[in-house]
């Protein structure tokens, strides 16, 4: 059975939408035809509507599990203190959210992201606290720590290029050579120490898929897992 986990919460152009429950049924029957299938396996909120309270926004994901549109439900790109808040009201409702957010060794410029959140330390806590299933997108920072040089990312400045995570970048490579592997591959076994999170990845050759795959064999210290963070603190 193929697994389907898309995101709402905006439309075709990419403009937000209003998170009302009608709004939001509609647009899930839509993504449901469009899809071809009768229930979404993880459906999640791609951003907030601080408008909105966050128990009206718990009611609206618990009523599309209730109408089949949905097994798991979950939110991306929210601020920490009201993913907390959303984990909590989901859990008095008996259900366990999961959570969405951009994480990888390289930690990004919040302001080259686009309105996209990548998981901080605020973030984390609260999966730890509740304890959430973290989805991870851009695992390989795009590519980041297989490059040696920048490059534009959608007509712009890499997000990810930045003096801190040219650093990990170096570390990684140093580590790689002492491990025998790739540098991409212990920045993503590096991710893969963490155990509440998932990563994803979006490999475009049967090579890249090889060397993500390796991550697994990859065995970190908490000493290496810290200095590919880090450095020498």
């Amino acid at each position: 059975m193929s697994e389907w986990s898309p995101r709402f919460g905006h439309d075709t152009t990419g403009a937000d939408i209003p998170l009302s429950r009608a709004t939001v049924h509609e647009h899930v029957r839509s993504a449901l035809d469009n899809l071809a299938v009768e229930t979404i396996d993880v459906l999640l909120y791609h951003r907030d509507d601080p408008a909105r309270p966050v128990a009206e926004l718990a009611d609206t994901l618990v009523s599309l599990v209730e109408a089949g549109y949905a097994r798991r439900v979950g939110a991306s790109n929210w601020p920490a203190e009201r993913l907390s808040a959303l984990a909590a009201e989901l859990a008095g409702r008996g259900h366990l959210p999961v959570a969405s957010y951009q994480f990888s060794l390289a930690e990004p410029d919040p302001a080259l992201l686009s309105g996209s959140l990548h998981a901080d330390t605020a973030v984390l806590d609260v999966v730890r606290a509740h304890p959430l299933p973290l989805l991870s997108w851009s695992s390989h920072a795009r590519g980041y720590f297989a490059r040696t040089e920048p490059r534009q990312v959608n007509g712009g400045p890499d997000p990810n290029d930045t003096e801190d995570n040219r650093a990990r970048r170096r570390r990684c490579r140093e580590l790689a050579e002492q491990l025998g592997s790739r540098p991409e591959t212990v920045a993503l076994a590096w991710t893969l120490h963490h155990p509440e999170v998932w990563p994803s990845i979006g490999p475009r050759t049967t090579e890249q898929i090889d060397n993500s795959l390796q991550a697994r064999r990859v065995t970190l210290t908490e000493e290496q897992v810290d200095w590919l963070r880090y450095g020498g603190r």
